[in-house]
């Protein structure tokens, strides 16, 4: 069986939030991808939270940006 794109596991980690903050999510992500276009994005999902990096490349030490969506 093949694993879900990166852009499919992605989706699924914000539709596990409220809808007002999968909705504020969205659009961050979409700032941020317009803004450091070129950057490499790297996702750390846990439980109680997702965080989204931009960085230079794939090293997390090195992200220049990131934040944070907190399940409620």
């Amino acid at each position: 069986m093949a694993a879900d794109s990166p852009a499919v596991q992605l989706a699924a980690f914000i539709a596990r939030f409220s809808p007002h903050i999968a909705k504020q999510t969205r659009a961050m992500l979409e700032t941020l991808r317009t803004r450091l276009s070129g950057a490499v994005e790297m996702v750390y999902d846990n439980p109680y939270a997702l965080v989204i990096g931009f960085g230079p490349v794939e090293r997390a030490p090195e992200v220049l940006c990131r934040f944070r969506s907190i399940l409620d």
